[in-house]
Protein backbone atom coordinates (compact mmCIF):
# COMPACT_ATOMS: atom_id res chain seq x y z
CA UNK A 1 0.00 0.00 0.00
CA UNK A 2 1.39 3.46 -1.08
CA UNK A 3 2.19 5.56 1.76
CA UNK A 4 0.48 9.16 1.30
CA UNK A 5 2.53 12.39 2.00
CA UNK A 6 0.75 14.61 5.19
CA UNK A 7 -0.67 17.57 4.14
CA UNK A 8 1.57 20.17 5.11
CA UNK A 9 -0.79 23.29 5.29
CA UNK A 10 -4.10 24.61 5.25
CA UNK A 11 -3.56 25.53 1.13
CA UNK A 12 -1.71 21.91 0.93
CA UNK A 13 -5.15 20.39 1.32
CA UNK A 14 -7.16 22.44 -0.46
CA UNK A 15 -4.86 21.91 -3.30
CA UNK A 16 -4.73 18.15 -2.92
CA UNK A 17 -8.36 17.76 -2.48
CA UNK A 18 -11.18 17.25 -5.30
CA UNK A 19 -12.98 20.61 -4.57
CA UNK A 20 -15.81 18.98 -6.63
CA UNK A 21 -16.70 16.53 -4.47
CA UNK A 22 -15.49 18.20 -0.81
CA UNK A 23 -17.77 21.43 -0.40
CA UNK A 24 -17.34 24.23 1.65
CA UNK A 25 -19.58 23.25 4.63
CA UNK A 26 -17.21 20.18 4.80
CA UNK A 27 -14.44 22.01 4.78
CA UNK A 28 -15.83 24.39 7.34
CA UNK A 29 -16.92 21.88 9.99
CA UNK A 30 -13.26 20.08 9.82
CA UNK A 31 -12.44 23.33 10.43
CA UNK A 32 -14.37 23.98 13.52
CA UNK A 33 -13.90 20.62 15.20
CA UNK A 34 -10.02 21.04 15.23
CA UNK A 35 -8.99 19.29 12.14
CA UNK A 36 -6.31 21.80 11.44
CA UNK A 37 -5.74 22.69 14.81
CA UNK A 38 -2.06 20.76 14.69
CA UNK A 39 -0.94 22.64 11.97
CA UNK A 40 -0.95 25.94 14.14
CA UNK A 41 -3.67 27.50 12.44
CA UNK A 42 -6.75 29.26 14.94
CA UNK A 43 -9.87 28.15 13.86
CA UNK A 44 -11.67 31.42 13.38
CA UNK A 45 -8.82 32.44 11.17
CA UNK A 46 -9.83 29.04 8.78
CA UNK A 47 -13.01 29.90 9.07
CA UNK A 48 -13.37 33.35 8.55
CA UNK A 49 -10.97 32.55 5.01
CA UNK A 50 -12.10 29.68 3.88
CA UNK A 51 -14.05 30.69 0.91
CA UNK A 52 -11.16 33.10 -0.50
CA UNK A 53 -8.90 30.24 -0.05
CA UNK A 54 -11.07 27.63 -1.56
CA UNK A 55 -11.48 30.32 -4.72
CA UNK A 56 -8.14 30.43 -5.19
CA UNK A 57 -7.24 26.36 -4.52
CA UNK A 58 -9.87 25.95 -7.26
CA UNK A 59 -8.18 28.30 -9.57
CA UNK A 60 -5.17 26.40 -9.20
CA UNK A 61 -6.51 23.42 -9.86
CA UNK A 62 -8.51 24.60 -12.85
CA UNK A 63 -5.38 25.91 -14.54
CA UNK A 64 -3.73 22.48 -13.91
CA UNK A 65 -6.18 20.53 -15.44
CA UNK A 66 -5.99 22.74 -18.36
CA UNK A 67 -2.71 22.59 -18.93
CA UNK A 68 -2.38 26.45 -18.69
CA UNK A 69 -0.11 26.90 -15.64
CA UNK A 70 2.88 28.85 -16.07
CA UNK A 71 6.20 28.19 -15.59
CA UNK A 72 6.24 29.75 -11.80
CA UNK A 73 3.69 27.42 -10.94
CA UNK A 74 5.86 24.42 -11.52
CA UNK A 75 8.26 26.09 -9.27
CA UNK A 76 5.54 26.19 -6.77
CA UNK A 77 4.10 22.45 -7.57
CA UNK A 78 7.88 21.36 -6.85
CA UNK A 79 8.20 23.31 -3.67
CA UNK A 80 9.64 26.66 -4.52
CA UNK A 81 7.08 28.91 -3.37
CA UNK A 82 5.27 28.33 -0.12
CA UNK A 83 2.10 26.84 0.97
CA UNK A 84 2.60 24.03 -2.31
CA UNK A 85 1.32 26.36 -5.43
CA UNK A 86 -0.65 28.20 -3.58
CA UNK A 87 1.61 30.62 -2.02
CA UNK A 88 0.22 33.82 -3.67
CA UNK A 89 -2.81 33.87 -1.03
CA UNK A 90 -2.00 34.50 2.42
CA UNK A 91 -3.99 33.38 5.37
CA UNK A 92 -4.73 36.39 7.41
CA UNK A 93 -3.99 36.00 10.79
CA UNK A 94 -6.92 36.43 13.22
CA UNK A 95 -7.14 36.18 17.24
CA UNK A 96 -9.06 32.66 18.11
CA UNK A 97 -12.76 32.96 19.21
CA UNK A 98 -13.22 33.17 22.89
CA UNK A 99 -12.94 30.17 25.19
CA UNK A 100 -16.68 30.13 25.58
CA UNK A 101 -17.54 30.60 21.90
CA UNK A 102 -14.69 27.70 20.83
CA UNK A 103 -16.61 24.75 23.05
CA UNK A 104 -20.46 26.03 21.59
CA UNK A 105 -19.08 25.97 17.95
CA UNK A 106 -17.55 22.97 18.65
CA UNK A 107 -20.77 21.47 20.18
CA UNK A 108 -22.90 22.83 17.41
CA UNK A 109 -20.59 21.29 14.84
CA UNK A 110 -19.84 17.42 16.66
CA UNK A 111 -22.73 16.91 19.00
CA UNK A 112 -20.27 16.99 21.95
CA UNK A 113 -17.14 18.57 23.18
CA UNK A 114 -13.39 17.31 22.48
CA UNK A 115 -11.47 19.94 23.63
CA UNK A 116 -12.98 20.75 26.49
CA UNK A 117 -16.33 21.06 28.82
CA UNK A 118 -17.83 24.69 29.87
CA UNK A 119 -17.49 23.81 33.86
CA UNK A 120 -13.72 23.15 33.63
CA UNK A 121 -13.22 26.63 34.77
CA UNK A 122 -15.45 25.78 37.92
CA UNK A 123 -14.76 22.30 39.25
CA UNK A 124 -13.49 23.51 42.91
CA UNK A 125 -16.14 25.70 43.08
CA UNK A 126 -19.12 23.55 41.63
CA UNK A 127 -19.44 22.22 46.10
CA UNK A 128 -20.16 25.45 46.95
CA UNK A 129 -23.70 25.48 44.88
CA UNK A 130 -24.66 22.06 44.41
CA UNK A 131 -25.22 18.83 46.44
CA UNK A 132 -24.72 15.92 43.89
CA UNK A 133 -24.04 15.45 40.65
CA UNK A 134 -24.65 12.97 37.71
CA UNK A 135 -22.77 9.83 39.00
CA UNK A 136 -24.26 10.40 42.53
CA UNK A 137 -27.90 11.25 42.04
CA UNK A 138 -29.32 7.53 42.43
CA UNK A 139 -28.06 7.68 45.99
CA UNK A 140 -30.72 10.57 46.56
CA UNK A 141 -33.93 9.22 48.36
CA UNK A 142 -37.92 10.04 47.56
CA UNK A 143 -38.64 13.95 47.77
CA UNK A 144 -34.93 14.43 48.52
CA UNK A 145 -34.10 18.74 47.55
CA UNK A 146 -31.14 18.39 44.90
CA UNK A 147 -28.77 21.27 43.13
CA UNK A 148 -26.87 19.98 40.28
CA UNK A 149 -24.84 22.20 37.87
CA UNK A 150 -24.28 21.60 34.18
CA UNK A 151 -24.81 22.84 30.73
CA UNK A 152 -28.28 21.92 29.11
CA UNK A 153 -26.78 19.17 26.07
CA UNK A 154 -30.78 18.73 24.74
CA UNK A 155 -34.42 19.93 25.01
CA UNK A 156 -37.19 18.00 23.95
CA UNK A 157 -40.47 19.74 24.60
CA UNK A 158 -43.96 18.65 24.94
CA UNK A 159 -47.65 19.66 24.76
CA UNK A 160 -49.77 18.69 27.81
CA UNK A 161 -53.76 18.18 27.42
CA UNK A 162 -54.30 21.89 28.48
CA UNK A 163 -52.19 22.76 25.53
CA UNK A 164 -49.39 24.10 27.58
CA UNK A 165 -45.23 23.20 26.76
CA UNK A 166 -43.64 21.12 29.10
CA UNK A 167 -39.86 19.58 28.72
CA UNK A 168 -37.58 17.22 29.26
CA UNK A 169 -33.99 18.45 29.72
CA UNK A 170 -30.55 16.63 29.54
CA UNK A 171 -28.43 18.53 31.78
CA UNK A 172 -25.04 17.34 31.10
CA UNK A 173 -21.87 17.90 33.81
CA UNK A 174 -18.26 16.56 34.06
CA UNK A 175 -18.93 13.20 34.96
CA UNK A 176 -22.47 12.27 32.85
CA UNK A 177 -25.91 13.52 32.11
CA UNK A 178 -29.17 13.55 33.92
CA UNK A 179 -32.73 14.02 32.75
CA UNK A 180 -34.75 16.68 34.49
CA UNK A 181 -38.64 17.44 33.82
CA UNK A 182 -39.26 21.08 33.65
CA UNK A 183 -43.26 21.22 34.41
CA UNK A 184 -45.36 24.32 31.79
CA UNK A 185 -45.02 26.91 34.63
CA UNK A 186 -41.14 26.07 35.45
CA UNK A 187 -40.31 25.76 31.76
CA UNK A 188 -41.41 29.22 30.97
CA UNK A 189 -40.22 30.94 33.93
CA UNK A 190 -37.00 29.55 32.91
CA UNK A 191 -36.98 29.41 28.91
CA UNK A 192 -34.47 31.92 28.27
CA UNK A 193 -32.01 30.54 30.59
CA UNK A 194 -32.40 27.13 29.41
CA UNK A 195 -31.81 28.33 26.17
CA UNK A 196 -28.71 30.71 26.62
CA UNK A 197 -25.83 27.82 26.49
CA UNK A 198 -24.69 28.78 29.80
CA UNK A 199 -24.03 26.75 32.96
CA UNK A 200 -26.59 26.52 34.98
CA UNK A 201 -27.60 25.53 38.43
CA UNK A 202 -30.86 23.60 38.27
CA UNK A 203 -32.87 22.54 42.12
CA UNK A 204 -35.23 20.13 41.85
CA UNK A 205 -36.79 17.50 44.01
CA UNK A 206 -36.19 13.43 43.57
CA UNK A 207 -39.02 11.52 42.33
CA UNK A 208 -39.03 7.85 42.54
CA UNK A 209 -41.36 6.02 41.01
CA UNK A 210 -42.06 2.10 40.24
CA UNK A 211 -39.90 2.51 36.97
CA UNK A 212 -37.17 4.89 37.81
CA UNK A 213 -35.87 8.26 39.51
CA UNK A 214 -37.22 11.48 38.45
CA UNK A 215 -35.65 15.01 38.83
CA UNK A 216 -38.84 17.72 38.97
CA UNK A 217 -37.42 20.99 38.21
CA UNK A 218 -38.07 23.84 40.62
CA UNK A 219 -35.81 26.92 40.36
CA UNK A 220 -32.87 27.44 37.55
CA UNK A 221 -29.99 30.15 38.05
CA UNK A 222 -26.72 30.99 35.97
CA UNK A 223 -23.67 29.34 37.26
CA UNK A 224 -21.83 32.45 37.38
CA UNK A 225 -24.41 34.18 39.46
CA UNK A 226 -24.98 31.35 41.65
CA UNK A 227 -21.25 31.29 42.42
CA UNK A 228 -21.02 35.55 43.41
CA UNK A 229 -22.88 34.39 46.13
CA UNK A 230 -22.67 30.77 47.26
CA UNK A 231 -23.25 30.57 50.67
CA UNK A 232 -26.39 30.64 52.60
CA UNK A 233 -25.51 30.41 56.09
CA UNK A 234 -22.40 30.64 58.73
CA UNK A 235 -22.01 28.35 61.61
CA UNK A 236 -19.26 28.48 64.38
CA UNK A 237 -18.63 25.49 65.94
CA UNK A 238 -17.87 25.94 69.58
CA UNK A 239 -15.80 23.15 71.65
CA UNK A 240 -17.24 24.19 75.30
CA UNK A 241 -13.92 22.26 77.25
CA UNK A 242 -11.64 24.21 74.82
CA UNK A 243 -13.06 27.98 74.80
CA UNK A 244 -13.17 30.42 78.25
CA UNK A 245 -16.45 32.74 79.05
CA UNK A 246 -14.41 35.39 78.49
CA UNK A 247 -13.73 34.31 74.74
CA UNK A 248 -17.35 33.85 74.18
CA UNK A 249 -18.52 37.22 75.27
CA UNK A 250 -15.49 38.60 72.90
CA UNK A 251 -17.24 36.64 70.02
CA UNK A 252 -20.37 37.93 70.69
CA UNK A 253 -18.84 41.44 70.80
CA UNK A 254 -17.36 40.85 67.40
CA UNK A 255 -20.09 39.42 65.58
CA UNK A 256 -21.89 42.52 66.64
CA UNK A 257 -19.48 44.57 65.10
CA UNK A 258 -19.42 42.60 61.97
CA UNK A 259 -22.88 42.16 60.62
CA UNK A 260 -23.16 40.38 57.84
CA UNK A 261 -26.04 39.27 55.55
CA UNK A 262 -26.58 35.33 56.29
CA UNK A 263 -28.14 33.67 58.93
CA UNK A 264 -26.22 32.55 61.77
CA UNK A 265 -25.58 29.79 63.84
CA UNK A 266 -23.61 28.81 66.95
CA UNK A 267 -23.23 24.72 67.35
CA UNK A 268 -21.96 24.09 71.23
CA UNK A 269 -20.77 20.83 71.50
CA UNK A 270 -19.45 18.72 74.09
CA UNK A 271 -18.76 15.12 74.93
CA UNK A 272 -22.25 14.51 75.32
CA UNK A 273 -24.27 16.26 73.18
CA UNK A 274 -24.28 19.35 70.25
CA UNK A 275 -27.06 22.16 70.89
CA UNK A 276 -27.56 24.54 67.89
CA UNK A 277 -28.25 27.76 68.83
CA UNK A 278 -30.08 30.47 65.74
CA UNK A 279 -28.43 34.15 66.33
CA UNK A 280 -31.56 35.91 65.00
CA UNK A 281 -32.52 38.16 62.26
CA UNK A 282 -30.43 41.16 63.70
CA UNK A 283 -27.23 38.99 63.09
Amino acid sequence: MREQEKFSSFMDFLSRVDLRKVNKRVIESLIKCGSFDSMGYKRRQLTECCEAAMEEAQRKQKQKISNQASFFDDLDDSGAATESGLGSYAIPDLPEWDRKELLSIEKETLGFYISGHPLYGFADKLKFVTNTDSSSLTTKRDKDTIAIAGVVSSLSERTTKRKDIMCNVVLEDLLGSVSIIFWADTYKKYYDLLHADEPVVIQGTIDIGDESLKVIAQEVISLAKALENPFKQIRFMIEVDKISPDSIVSFSTAIKKYRGKYDSYIHIINEKSETIVYLGDDL
